[in-house]
């Protein structure tokens, strides 16, 4: 029996991490936590989608597939894999400090924005072309940000000023939509 309650997480001894800003052994402890939570979710969406009613089946399709690679991508960050080392801005040459960067997490992004985005417009009734300007939006936003954390010059602010832009641009849209419509 204490072979099933114990529990060890070897993840980082299998895959050691880079870079002398890296990922812990608590941080990777969460994020199995998280990919558990991920799994479970989507199970759930999975197994309810054979009982949903015909209207309801788009909403589970379209969560189903953002869990399943949400599950994908929290469990190669949890396994410390998925990510690439970057050399910070600005740090001393005698330390060449280098930072671990998942870019895991912005493929679930990709994935994930546009599936609430797509659901939310679907359950407020804006048009298509609506939905898909957002759905541009939210990747020009996910890959300025990725463009910016693998940028080793202070010129990685530069994209996250546009990635304030896209935000602006789509709250315009969003207020656009309310007043006159």
């Amino acid at each position: 029996m204490p072979a099933l309650l114990g529990r060890a997480n070897d993840a980082l001894d299998i895959n050691p991490p880079a870079g002398s800003d890296a990922l812990s052994v608590n941080g990777s402890n969460w994020l199995w936590a998280v990919t558990a939570i991920y799994v479970v979710s989507f199970l759930s969406f999975f197994g309810l989608s054979y009982v949903a009613r015909s209207g309801e089946k788009i909403f589970h399709y379209i969560f189903t597939v953002a869990l399943l690679v949400g599950s994908v991508t929290y469990f190669a960050q949890a396994s410390d894999l998925g990510y690439f080392v970057v050399s910070q801005v600005n740090s001393s040459p005698s330390f060449a400090l280098t930072r671990q960067i998942f870019w895991a997490k912005y493929v679930n992004w990709v994935v994930s924005f546009p599936a609430v985005i797509t659901a939310l417009g679907l359950l407020s009734g804006v048009p298509w072309a609506t939905i898909i300007y957002n759905i541009f939006l939210s990747w020009t936003w996910v890959v300025s940000y990725l463009v910016s954390a693998s940028t080793t010059s202070n010129y990685k602010w530069g994209f996250f000023c546009f990635r304030y832009y896209f935000v602006v641009a789509a709250g315009r849209q969003h207020v656009h939509c309310r007043l006159f419509s």
